[in-house]
């Protein structure tokens, strides 16, 4: 069956039997136990044939049969056990309240189903390296079965992944206590999930909107992180930004604006630019007075003397036909509320998406990306955005592998002509843990992988922090699962390697 473990302090060991209902495809399994709730649990499998390879266990707190249950986390067969902090809504805190010392049972819920994310991936996101070599070729080809997506729910929060831990319950206990620890900030967290944008709103704090996670697409909202305490606080906006993965994402932040663009809901993609007002925390429709924009996903953004250069990225098409990679830059100028496509001289990058394009100075810097069938690079591209000449860079060092959904940044202060490189996926859709700069004026790669302890991983984002001259690093995912750390990288130590 599955059991139960508190992690509070002392260890409370609950581990009650649940009890079996079924429920048509799903089976569900259930336990009470007494008030007050546990401000943290494991939840373990001891018999591994209640969870198959191909089901998921969602985890849900009801406080009474009047109320509705509250998800508050799932976990797969390869982890075999859960750890999370019971995290409620206000309303529900406030229901909570009446219940204190009034002998009430509080009902943990565990529904086991099939999961979904194995059967379907959203529209034009990486394919893992379990999916094997004909779904890779699939997803380097775009196929039809790649541009249908699961049924969207909301993700996880702060779910933790214990591997091996199926009938020891000690042993699951210990490591789910273990995990926390590499965990930054305190208290309730975003959804893991990568193909998101993490924006600087301030030199204190940052946004994170969309993305994917391990049953579909992030449906919690936006959230916002202190980079003092390195804690989350989910943001309500008026009006709405409709769920989206593979957008991109950019702040003004002397004009107070986060810009959005594109990105795709399944077999949606979308051409639409939003902007959220930092001042009312508004969201608006940035409606075009003149021009267009391709429908695109995973693209790159920047933001450039008042407007807004979208480059590259994964382009629609009818089916069967497959999607098509762009080397093309679009830009929206702000002032004048129209879209232009500016004339590019010189040597173009080749078509591509999942790449990065970092804005030194006046120069936006493309690196690394695919494009289908089977093109994945490691090259450098340079655009002058004053003369709107395009030149490949060569450069000496040891270079990154190729790779495409990586993370990169513009390194601050007197390293500004420096830009870093971290992760992505290889050719072989292997997550990797490898980081290095770019040193634009000597023409020179720099291997800094010794700055990085975190797993390795693609779809992630990255921020600098200029209180602790670090750069703070969120989210993404690897073969097997998606990440919600904070990770924090020192600029010394990154700078002291580039030697």
């Amino acid at each position: 069956m599955f059991a139960v473990t508190s992690l509070d302090d002392p260890p409370v060991a609950l581990l009650k039997r649940a009890q079996r209902a079924d429920d048509e495809d799903n089976s569900c399994y259930f336990c009470n136990f007494d008030y007050p709730i546990p401000e943290r649990v494991v939840i373990f499998v001891t018999e591994s044939e209640l969870l198959p390879r191909d089901h998921t266990a969602t985890i849900a707190v009801q406080l009474s049969p009047d109320l509705p249950a509250t998800r508050i986390g799932s976990f797969g067969a390869e982890s075999g056990a859960f750890s999370t902090a019971i995290a409620l809504s206000a309303a529900d805190q406030a229901e909570a309240a009446k219940l204190e010392g009034a002998g009430r049972l509080v009902k943990l819920v565990v529904e086991v189903g099939p999961d979904k994310s194995k059967v379907k991936r959203p529209a034009n996101t990486p394919p893992t390296k379990s999916e094997g070599a004909t779904s890779r070729k699939r997803q380097k080809s775009i196929s039809p079965d790649t541009k249908s997506g699961g049924k969207p729910g909301k993700g996880s929060k702060a779910k933790k992944g214990l591997g091996g831990a199926r009938a020891d319950t000690a042993a699951a206990a210990a490591a789910a206590a273990a995990s926390e620890a590499s965990v930054g900030g305190d208290g309730e967290v975003p959804s893991a999930r990568w193909g998101h944008s993490l924006s600087l709103v301030s030199s204190t704090a940052a946004l994170a909107i969309g993305g994917q996670g391990s049953s579909a697409l992030s449906k919690d909202g936006i959230w916002r992180l202190d980079l003092a305490t390195r804690s989350w606080t989910e943001m309500d906006a008026d009006g709405a930004l409709p769920t989206r993965t593979g957008h991109a994402a950019v702040s003004d932040v002397a004009g107070g604006k986060v810009y959005v663009f594109g990105g795709a809901k399944y077999k949606r993609f979308f051409t639409d630019l939003h902007e959220l007002d930092l001042k009312t925390n508004a969201w608006g429709l940035v409606k075009p007075l003149g021009g267009k924009a391709p429908a695109c996903s995973y693209h790159s953004i920047a933001l450039f003397r008042g407007e807004v250069l979208i480059f590259g990225g994964v382009h629609p098409r009818v089916d069967p036909t497959p999607d098509v990679c762009s080397n093309e830059l679009h830009v929206f100028n702000l002032g004048q509320k129209n879209w232009y496509q500016p004339p590019l001289s010189g040597t173009l990058p080749a078509p591509r998406s999942g790449h990065s394009a970092t804005l030194v100075e006046d120069e936006l810097v493309v690196f690394g990306g695919w494009d289908q069938p089977h093109a994945i690079f490691n090259d450098v591209h340079v655009i002058d955005l004053t003369l709107m000449e395009c030149a490949k860079v060569e450069v000496s060092g040891e270079a990154p592998a190729a790779r495409s959904w990586h993370t990169a940044i513009a390194l601050p202060g007197s390293d500004q002509r420096r830009i870093l490189i971290h992760g992505g996926l290889d050719d072989d859709i292997v997550a990797l843990g490898t980081a290095h700069v770019l040193d634009l004026d000597a023409k020179r790669w720099y291997n800094v992988s010794k700055a990085f302890a975190c797993a390795p991983r693609a779809g992630h984002t990255v921020v600098h922090d200029e209180a602790t001259h670090s750069l703070v690093l969120w989210g993404g995912g690897d073969n097997d699962q998606y990440f919600d750390d904070i990770v924090t990288i020192s600029l010394d130590t990154i700078r002291a390697l580039c030697v």
